[in-house]
């Protein structure tokens, strides 16, 4: 929902369109925020603006890479070229869940104690005990070091920091030994805010660049096949429209001469390839059909 609701009045601009040597700006009019540049070259794409820059390399094409229904931020991040190695990367890109990763920690707390308390007598039972609460405040002290060491999101190497001053693996005063050893302490992870929102903004921006140069392909197809044989366009339906996006257009087909449709029934077309001139054509025209614009 972020990038969604910072970008509802961002504009495309095509500042360079020369095969896969590309630079598109995505911005609000009159404004600079959260605005973004994709910036593609054979094997690499970049993105920079507002939430970073963020340089990938996989294809020769990577407008076709990032094309796809589906966010794979994972894989994606696979694909980051920052730095001079993979811990600066992973530092850019994931950020520890630290209340999920306390919440194992204590779990493997509780355990250890449940195991331990009915093998033991009452002065061991209150070590125990007492071992138990110590563990237990370390605990509570890898959240605070985590959090005053870290800005806003927790890395990995902060977290690793906190567990070491927190002595989370050493022995209790009363010398049991940690119920953590170092396999226990790997943390869980998330995207980093803006990273995620990058990704968002990649999709989006791949979706869009992919779209124009399938219509204007399209559009060149048509005027070469029009100035062949000089008609215009069949239109299969009128499509009184009401919304149109990357993936398709929503409206209230009319005339359907495929009698397909009833009038006034509401359908949803496949992928739009003139999404960028559809007000200027006056028309829709999907991979299979074209469908004239009424009011």
């Amino acid at each position: 929902m972020g990038f969604i609701r910072d970008t509802k009045l961002h504009e495309m601009e095509c500042i360079k369109a020369d095969g896969i040597h590309r630079h598109y700006r995505f911005s609000k009019p009159n404004s600079s925020a959260y605005w973004f540049d994709i910036v593609t070259f054979p094997g690499y794409l970049v993105m920079t603006g507002d939430m970073g820059t963020w340089p990938f390399r996989r294809i020769r094409d990577m407008v076709q890479f990032f094309n796809k229904d589906r966010i794979d931020r994972g894989y994606w991040a696979e694909k980051l070229q920052m730095g001079s190695g993979r811990s600066e990367v992973t530092g850019a890109y994931k950020e520890v869940d630290l209340p999920n990763t306390l919440k194992d920690l204590r779990k493997i707390l509780e355990s250890w104690y449940d195991e331990n308390k009915h093998d033991v007598d009452q002065v061991e039972k209150d070590e125990l005990k007492s071992s138990y609460n110590e563990f237990a405040s370390r605990l509570g002290r890898v959240k605070s070091y985590a959090e005053d060491y870290s800005c806003g999101s927790i890395s990995e190497n902060v977290f690793y920091r906190a567990v070491e001053e927190a002595d989370l693996t050493g022995e209790s005063q009363w010398q049991y030994d940690s119920p953590w050893d170092y396999e226990d302490l790997y943390p869980q992870f998330n995207p980093t805010y803006h990273f995620s929102w990058a990704c968002e903004a990649i999709q989006y921006a791949c979706h869009r660049i992919a779209n124009k140069e399938v219509a204007e392909a399209a559009v060149d197809k048509f005027l070469n096949f029009s100035q062949l044989v000089s008609f215009p366009p069949t239109f299969i339906a009128d499509l009184k429209l009401e919304s149109i996006h990357a993936y398709g257009a929503e409206g209230y087909v009319f005339n359907d001469t495929k009698k397909r449709f009833v009038d006034g029934a509401p359908v949803q077309t496949s992928q739009v390839i003139n999404i960028d001139t559809y007000l200027t054509d006056g028309y829709i025209q999907t991979v299979n059909s074209v469908y004239r614009i009424i009011i």
